[in-house]
Formats: structure tokens, C-alpha cells, sequence
């Protein structure tokens, strides 16, 4: 770009204004004569973020640069009406998967692309792809103020106060943070405590957290019950998304350091230099910057593939699964093409536990590329040209630069009209938006082993017990709903009869289990050691599990529920995560935390969706389950609305009431994720 050039610059419009500030905030700081106009097309829902962005190209270029807000609707209309500048860039990340999509089917010849990531800018035109783009290096940070102007969630502060890591000051010196967060967090002070540094790096920040005892806040030590660290842990990864932060925390607990690789959270030593590297280098926040073209490698198209179906894989496996089945149901294919980012640890294992899982699906073939979608354009000009196969593309799962990619190779090989996506229940076409049948359900056995090393379920060995004992576990769960029992601790021999006396008694053990009494209803009851293991069992809260589980599978509102679901390491088969219960309702997975006790209630919903959004999605429906009928209807998480749901006796009792319970925490997903 000359001295006297002008910019033509659209960007579409997310939830977060960084994205679409950066690659012009990039162009703009590189050459002090170059003046933009640029375009920000946004939703009603996105009006607020395009409204700060427009105000900080103003503070930032003044005249340099004039702002125009259009809504998405218009700027459609203007596109496929030949409208708009053809000469100008597009900025499609900040959208969503299925927008940038349909923008990509209707963008005129000429038009470039430019994309990011956390090092350099790309900028290309669709019909060459990204791995023949110009690449600028991004040089310029946009400093503490202006990400604070430009982040809706987190706002950082410098902290006077001396922090409580000695290793930690001596390479800092003074300097140290603190995060204020937008919304209404009730543990902010237990994660600062815990923050020993904060890093921005061209829109980027990278926070450093200690979870050794060191890093622990004082209220969080006395919680004598609880994994300490553990809690911590999922604090940070429950705040803090990957795909926004870069989170490193600071831990010598080789399980920690395992399961961290998983959840896409970096892990240093408890050491001075490892911490000094940190300072100096701190890990890219997702994937190396992208590489040279390298090798191709193309899939066989046999003669038996008659419908082929071709999308990206996503750090979310179940909209890949979701699209994957609803294909195979809708359209018959027979065969499906999954690019995957080759660069990614963690995308590479989910790839190869892929393989030899879909007898059900069909043929499964694996193609690498990387987080922008390297060679995926020059992969499908070289495959889609097979005579006799019928193709289809969903663009639902993986990255914007994918997406790109994918959406740019069916409009130049004349399959714009066959490229779908999903939308919340709904496969849609992308170009005209018409719904061509459900979303297929995908059960949480095929998505949770994608996460762990190694999983099991106990309910196949318990189903058959408590089906033999459903009268112990409903007569348990309606004297609950009743008001007749009432919980006092100390597991099954702590459920009484209001007035002190215990319903069950007559506790005996021997090696093939225990055996009790019921008071009330004068009868015996064998529970087998492969239910109750130990004494420690009947004196915790692993009972209400059962009833809970009990309660779901008698009232039939799903084909399986997974009970005590445990996510073991490599490392000596230790347990990384415990789900108490999951199953599929009307397309979504439900993980239930099952507890007895109403202490610190509030922190068991937070850690219940650390755990089930990274198991099984962002969209997880989360419920806690308690046995108290006076509880709380549900544990309010910030003020825009996000909630967890509570199922006490009463609703659990009722088919009815368990159903609006969860169509009431379903219906808050749409707004608040």
C-alpha cells in the first residue's frame, strides 16, 4: 500500500470488539499516511460492541479513519446486489461460523480477505487461500488502557500491594495486577490471590496463576472437604476461556500438569527460571503461527462413495459428532472428510481417537491443515472434482479461518447450495437459511473419552441393583418430597424421620455387601459391594447419587444416564475429574452434581461447569441436585442472567416438573452463551 492509499475495511461484529479492531489498529499504527473507511456490520445484539469499536478508531485515528454501522441484514442485501466496494479487505473473524459462511458465498471477485492470529496478520484473496497470503507481523501492543476500553469481560489493574510470592517479586520487583471483572464474579478475590502476573500482547493477555498451597486464599484453605487446588483450578479454567486468555498456571502436580494439556491450559514448574521464561516468552495463547504449504495428502475417492460429506474439526468434538450423524441421518452419506490442525496436541489425539468409531457414520478420512485452513482449498479443488460423488459441507465446526477456507471452496467448485450448518436443533442450508431436518442427539459416552485419557461409567454394574432396590430409592426420594425425611449427615444413616429417628438401621457387612433395614417400611434391603465398596460409602452422600439417578432413568426422558462418571490420567490410573451424572434431553447433554449439603453451593455450580463445558461443550446444560426441598430454585451466576438450576425432591419426584426444570435451563443457553 502507497503513502496516499485509502483503505476500504469490513469487519463483521461479535460479542468482543478486539477481534475487529486489530487488523486495522495493526495497518493503521504501521503507516502514520494511511487513512480507512471502515464498514462494521453488526446484529442487533452486537450493536453495543460495534459502538466501542467506533469509538476507539476515533480516539486512536481521529480523521483518519470514518466509521460506518450497518446492520448484517443490510449489508447482505447490498452484497448480493453488487453494492459494495469490491476493492476492499474483510475482517470475518469477529462473526459467527454460519455468517461468515453465507458472506463468503456472496463475496465479488477481488475481494480479500485479511485474518489473525496471535502473531501475524494474513490478508488474501478467496480463490488463492491462505497459505499463498501476504503476512504482516503484528508489532504493536495495544497497551493496558486500550484493552480495558476494548474488553467487555475483564478490566486490568495495577495492585500496590506487595505479592505474596517471594520468588515471584524478586523477577518482578513492584509490579503486580489485579483483574477486575465486568460481571458479578463471587470469587474474584480468591483468583487475584492467586494471579501473579499479567501480560498484553497485541490484544492478547496471558495471566499467570499459582495453584501450589502458596497461591491459596485464606477461606479457600479452610475448606477442609475440598481439593484445594482443585477447586482453584477449575475456578481460573471456568473464568477464563482459552480461545480468549492465555492461562498458565504455576503447579508440580504431575496429574495437574496432564490434565491441563487437556483442558488447554499451560502448566510451568514451581521454579525461578521457569517463571523468568514466562516472563521473557510466555506460551502462545492457542497454535504456532502458520507454516509453509509442506506435503499433500489427498484421500482415496473409492467408486463405493457416493455421498461425501466435508467439515473441519472443532476443540469441541460434539458439534463435529452432531453434524457428522445429522448428515449420515438426513442425507445418507456414506463417507466423511475431517480436516484437522495438525499443529494442535490437543486436536491431534481427538483426530486419532476418531478413527475406528464411526461403523455407525460411515467411513471416516483425515486430512491435517492447521488453524487457518492451510491447504484445505487446494485439497478440495483436488478431490470434489470426483465424477459420480455428491458432497456436502457443514461449516459449524472448527475455526473462522477454516470456515473461510471450506466456504470458499464450495462457491469456486459450484457447491454453494450444498454447504449447511447447525443451528441450535436445526440443519440449515447456509445460503438461504431453509431448515432440511433435526439435529441427531449425540449420547455423552461418545463425547467424553474424547477429553480423557481413559473414562468409566459405573451405571451398567449399579442399573441392575437399583432397579432391584427401587423401592428403597423412591420411598428415600418421596419422603424427601414430602417433607416426611429430612437429611443430618453422615450418609445413609443420617436420613431421618423428622423427629431424630433414623429410617434405615441394622447396618451389617460382610464380603458380598452390606445389608439394612427399613424402619418404616419393615423391610430388608441387600445393597452388594459393587455398589456400596466401603464403610466410607454409606457415610457419604454417594446414596443420593443413586436416588438421583434412580429418579432420571425411571421417568424415561433419556435412552442412557451415565452415573459417576470418572476421568482417569495415565499416570497410575489417578482420577483427573468426576461428573456424579450425564445424559442427552431433546439434543443437549445434562451433567448433574449431586450434593447433600447446601455449603458453598454456589461454589460447586461454578466448578460443575468447569467440568461439564469442558467435557462436553460450552453448551452443557448444568443442574445441581440436592435433597432439600427449601433450597434455592436455582444459584445465580452473573447478572446477565446465567443460572444453574437446582433439583430438589419435588421436581425430581415429578416427571413434569423435571422436564420444565430443564427447558428452563436449555432456554437460557440461546441468551447467555
Amino acid at each position: 500500500m502507497g503513502n496516499s492509499d485509502l483503505l476500504h475495511y469490513y469487519s463483521l461484529v461479535g460479542n468482543r470488539a478486539i477481534p475487529v479492531c486489530m487488523p486495522l489498529y495493526q495497518y493503521l499504527k504501521g503507516n502514520p499516511d494511511l487513512r480507512a473507511d471502515a464498514t462494521l456490520v453488526c446484529t442487533e445484539g452486537s450493536r453495543d460492541v460495534a459502538g466501542v469499536s467506533e469509538e476507539f478508531f476515533r480516539k486512536e485515528f481521529g480523521e483518519r479513519v470514518s466509521v460506518d454501522v450497518v446492520s448484517y441484514d443490510r449489508f447482505m442485501t447490498d452484497l448480493k446486489a453488487g453494492a459494495v466496494q469490491s476493492d476492499g479487505v474483510i475482517n470475518l473473524s469477529p462473526g459467527m461460523n454460519w455468517q461468515v459462511s453465507e458472506v463468503v458465498l456472496n463475496l465479488p471477485e477481488g475481494f480479500q480477505c485479511v485474518n489473525l492470529d496471535y502473531r501475524y496478520i494474513y490478508r488474501y484473496p478467496l480463490d488463492t487461500g491462505i497459505e499463498d497470503a501476504d503476512r504482516m507481523e503484528m508489532r504493536y501492543d495495544l497497551g493496558f488502557e486500550n484493552y480495558n476500553m476494548l474488553n467487555p469481560e475483564v478490566e486490568v489493574q495495577r495492585d500496590e500491594t506487595p505479592h505474596m510470592n517471594p520468588a515471584f517479586h524478586e523477577i518482578s520487583g513492584d509490579c503486580h495486577f489485579k483483574l477486575k471483572l465486568r460481571k458479578y464474579h463471587p470469587y474474584i478475590s480468591w483468583i487475584n490471590y492467586s494471579l501473579l502476573y499479567v501480560q498484553e500482547r497485541r490484544g492478547f493477555l496471558y495471566l499467570l496463576f499459582d495453584i501450589t498451597e502458596r497461591g491459596l486464599h485464606q477461606h479457600l484453605k479452610g475448606m477442609k472437604r475440598e481439593n484445594q487446588s482443585l477447586v482453584l483450578y477449575r475456578l481460573i479454567n471456568s473464568t477464563f476461556e482459552q480461545v480468549n486468555y492465555s492461562v498458565t498456571v504455576i503447579s508440580d502436580n504431575r496429574l495437574f500438569k496432564e490434565r491441563a494439556s487437556y483442558d488447554g491450559i499451560c502448566i510451568i514448574e514451581d521454579k525461578k527460571p521457569a517463571m523468568e521464561r514466562w516472563l521473557k516468552n510466555p506460551p502462545e495463547p492457542k497454535k504456532t503461527p502458520m507454516k509453509g504449504k509442506g506435503e499433500m495428502s489427498l484421500p482415496r475417492i473409492r467408486s463405493k462413495m457416493k455421498r461425501v460429506l466435508l467439515l473441519s474439526l472443532g476443540d469441541n468434538i460434539l458439534p463435529t459428532l452432531k453434524a457428522i450423524k445429522s448428515h449420515r441421518e438426513i442425507h445418507n452419506t456414506d463417507t466423511t472428510i475431517v480436516f484437522y490442525d495438525e499443529d494442535s496436541e490437543r486436536l491431534r489425539s481427538i483426530a486419532e481417537k476418531m478413527k475406528g468409531r464411526f461403523i455407525y457414520y460411515g467411513k471416516l478420512e483425515l486430512l491435517p491443515t492447521d488453524h487457518m485452513g492451510r491447504g484445505v482449498l487446494e485439497k478440495m479443488k483436488a478431490i470434489c472434482r470426483e465424477q459420480g460423488v455428491e458432497w456436502f459441507v457443514n461449516i459449524t465446526p472448527g475455526t473462522k479461518a477454516q470456515t473461510v477456507a471450506l466456504s470458499a471452496g464450495a462457491s469456486m467448485l459450484g457447491l454453494a447450495d450444498r454447504v449447511f450448518s447447525l443451528k441450535k436443533v436445526s440443519l440449515c442450508e447456509v445460503r438461504t437459511g431453509k431448515e432440511v431436518g433435526r439435529v441427531y442427539d449425540v449420547s455423552p459416552d461418545e463425547v467424553i473419552d474424547f477429553y480423557c485419557f481413559d473414562y468409566e461409567g459405573k451405571e451398567g454394574a449399579l442399573s441392575v441393583n437399583v432397579e432391584e432396590n427401587k423401592e428403597l430409592w423412591d420411598d428415600i426420594l418421596q419422603g424427601f418430597a414430602a417433607g416426611k425425611y429430612e437429611y443430618r449427615g453422615g450418609g445413609l444413616k443420617g436420613i431421618c424421620i423428622k423427629g431424630n429417628r433414623p429410617v434405615l438401621s441394622g447396618f451389617e457387612f460382610d464380603r458380598s455387601g452390606y445389608t439394612l433395614y427399613h424402619e418404616g417400611m419393615k423391610k430388608s434391603f441387600s445393597l452388594p459391594a459393587e455398589v456400596f465398596k466401603r464403610e466410607k460409602d454409606l457415610e457419604e452422600g454417594w446414596w443420593w447419587e443413586l436416588t438421583t439417578f434412580r429418579a432420571i432413568t425411571k421417568h424415561e426422558i433419556s435412552d442412557r444416564v451415565m452415573l459417576n462418571i470418572l476421568c482417569y490420567s495415565s499416570h497410575k490410573h489417578k482420577t483427573m475429574s468426576e461428573i456424579d451424572l450425564a445424559f442427552t434431553y431433546r439434543g443437549y447433554i445434562v451433567a448433574v452434581s449431586c450434593k447433600t449439603y447446601k455449603d458453598n453451593i454456589k461454589l460447586h455450580a461454578y466448578q460443575l461447569l468447569a467440568e461439564a463445558r469442558n467435557r462436553f461443550g460450552r453448551m452443557a446444560v448444568c443442574m445441581l441436585a440436592l435433597p432439600h426441598n427449601n433450597s434455592d430454585e436455582y444459584v445465580g451466576i452473573d447478572e446477565k442472567g446465567e443460572k444453574v438450576f437446582i433439583l430438589n425432591p419435588g421436581i425430581l419426584s415429578s416427571k413434569d416438573k423435571l422436564v420444565e426444570t430443564i427447558e428452563k435451563q436449555i432456554s437460557l443457553l440461546s441468551t447467555t452463551n
